[in-house]
């Protein structure tokens, strides 16, 4: 029989534990209960990839583990840590929120790029085109109240004792609060924390992260002081390969144009594997206007192209950069073909249902320095687009003629939203044709991501069908890939992307849809191009050699155009090793 002692014994161990458990919030209880709500508020207001919900259990989570370092200080030098972190992150966080109001951009290294580019004058006077207050700027504005009425509780020597005197009397209580909300938060988050090591500490890049974890994390960069180290991490990675960058205009030398190609559109689809489309032999009619194209001899269907990469930032390094991956050097040591066509003379216009000039796509920094920092935008592109819609037909009604120009050729690259996930959201309702019904092999909730991605590549053919009619008439030539598949559920293997390299994820994510379409126009006129191209059909290509592709159509003569990356020219290497990720042979997939 248990003696009443024993149980006593036991119930004071249990409440030692719990005071030790709670003892980091008990001696600082003020400080917590803020620090926390500042958290809560920026979590709140700022929308971030991942579960707001999942943001405040990581934050308890993380500001527990940092106040219990902060208490194993003696307490003056606990005093000035914490004093020292308030005024750092009060300051950060207020400029977070308001930038996000105003410019849909939180802190990230691209506007710490742009802020860096810009002289004290010309920041004075961006500064004072934002500073009106209205109802965009209530999130700051409540965060600053917020802020005050922290700091005015915290001086006050009456307030801090009636926090304290609460928290001595409900030690139990908290002790009981904490262990369970850090079971749950540590249930939830602890996958987060991993993600948040790799990114901000060893400073990896996504695709590394996805590779270490094979897993997305609930949530990202959520607060203010993570989206704060993340851009002085991420502008200190990129410093150097801007720097490169740069200088590869200045050797981006033209020798001679011939405008072989007056009028060139390059379209650049989004997540558009190939197994959804009608070309290459799916059973459902996806793509019903590029069926009806392929009867004709001017539209030629490629069967042996794939994308290098599953990222979209890698693949537009490599699509726009000359350098090959069977090289030597680094991508950004070559110049891009953009610039090489307009210091040739081109018209270069890219339209981009993704990133735009006043972007708002904060969290894919790396594109955003290939194509929107200032200097390389430049020297790249004679006009862009400003803002992105729902919806890319939307997109073209907007910028219908934006290519037209009177110089001697004109580049216009169109850059879709395509059928990136979520797939529901890439078609307005009324394109919704497939449904789940139409899969019975498949369970039903994957037989709707496969009905919506299907929709969505049926309304991606009549985008594409708008784009072609736009130039139908005129001497031009229209190439269409997409910059990486997307797994869609088909093969009961998931839905997005991983880094898997199975036989099922290399044919979802890396064989893409490539074609090339000739005006009737440009078929007279160029009939020798016309011929090379119905040839070069079933060569084996990848997104490696869009760049020389590219100037061979338009006779560009420059020392940086390698006539073994052309499929149009006599000296194509067929043996040329097409790698996935820089280090995967595909064409040994099967060996």
């Amino acid at each position: 029989m248990n003696s009443p002692k024993k149980y006593n014994n036991l119930g004071s161990y249990l409440r030692k534990a719990l005071l030790y458990i709670s003892k980091p919030i008990i001696s600082n209880p003020l400080w917590f209960i803020f620090v926390y709500i500042w958290g809560a508020v920026c979590n709140t207001f700022v929308v971030w990839n991942g579960s707001r919900l999942v943001g405040y259990m990581q934050l308890f989570l993380e500001l527990y583990l940092l106040t219990a370092i902060i208490t194993i200080f003696p307490n003056k030098i606990r005093q000035a840590v914490k004093i020292s972190l308030s005024i750092l992150l009060c300051p950060i966080s207020i400029i977070d929120l308001f930038c996000y109001c105003k410019l849909k951009m939180p802190i990230t290294a691209t506007l710490l790029n742009t802020f860096l580019q810009t002289d004290a004058s010309e920041a004075t006077e961006a500064l004072g085109s934002y500073t009106t207050i209205d109802e965009t700027t209530y999130p700051a504005i409540i965060l600053l109240i917020l802020i005050i009425f922290a700091t005015a509780t915290a001086l006050n020597k009456r307030a801090r004792d009636f926090v304290n005197d609460i928290t001595r009397k409900a030690e139990a209580v908290i002790g009981v609060f904490t262990t369970m909300a850090l079971a749950v938060a540590l249930y939830f988050a602890a996958g987060n924390e991993v993600y948040l090591f790799h990114k901000l500490i060893l400073g990896k890049s996504e695709k590394e992260i996805y590779e270490t974890m094979q897993r997305e994390p609930n949530v990202r960069l959520y607060t203010p002081a993570h989206r704060f180290v993340n851009a002085l991490t991420e502008y200190r990675q990129e410093k150097n390969t801007i720097a490169s960058l740069l200088s590869t205009i200045e050797k981006s030398t033209v020798e001679e144009c011939a405008f072989t190609s007056p009028e060139i559109v390059l379209i650049i689809g989004e997540s558009y594997s190939r197994l959804h489309s009608q070309l290459y032999g799916y059973d459902k009619p996806t793509t019903p206007y590029q069926a009806q194209l392929a009867k004709e001899n001017n539209f030629v269907v490629y069967d042996n192209f794939i994308a290098q990469w599953n990222l979209t930032y890698d693949v537009f390094k490599n699509l726009l950069s000359t350098h090959c991956a069977n090289d030597s050097g680094e991508w950004h040591q070559y110049p891009l073909f953009t610039t090489l066509f307009k210091n040739a003379g081109y018209n270069v216009t890219f339209i981009s249902n993704q990133f735009i000039t006043s972007s708002d796509t904060y969290s894919d920094f790396q594109e955003n320095i290939l194509l929107n920092d200032t200097r390389m935008s430049k020297a790249q592109f004679d006009s862009r687009n400003d803002k992105r819609f729902d919806y890319d037909g939307e997109m073209l009604d907007e910028y219908k003629g934006i290519g037209d120009s009177k110089k001697k050729g004109n580049l216009t690259i169109i850059h879709l939203m395509g059928q990136h996930i979520a797939f529901g959201e890439r078609y307005p309702k009324e394109w919704e044709h497939f449904t789940a019904a139409m899969y019975p092999h498949l369970p039903e909730d994957e037989a709707n991501i496969v009905a919506q991605y299907d929709n969505a590549t049926l309304y991606n053919d009549y985008v594409l069908s708008r784009i072609i009619e736009e130039f139908k008439e005129k001497d031009a030539i229209i190439i269409h890939m997409s910059d990486h598949g997307e797994r869609s559920g088909i093969r009961g293997n998931g839905y997005g992307r991983d880094f898997t390299l199975s036989s099922e994820s290399i044919e979802e994510q890396y064989e893409v849809p490539f074609w090339i379409f000739m005006t009737k126009e440009y078929v007279k006129k160029h009939p020798a191009i016309a011929e090379e191209i119905a040839d070069s059909r079933s060569k084996p290509l990848c997104t490696d050699n869009i760049a020389h592709l590219m100037l061979s159509l338009a006779g560009i003569k420059t020392p940086y155009y390698n006539a073994r990356y052309n499929p149009l020219s006599a000296d194509f290497d067929s043996t040329q090793h097409r790698l996935i990720w820089e280090r995967f042979d595909y064409d040994k997939k099967n060996e």
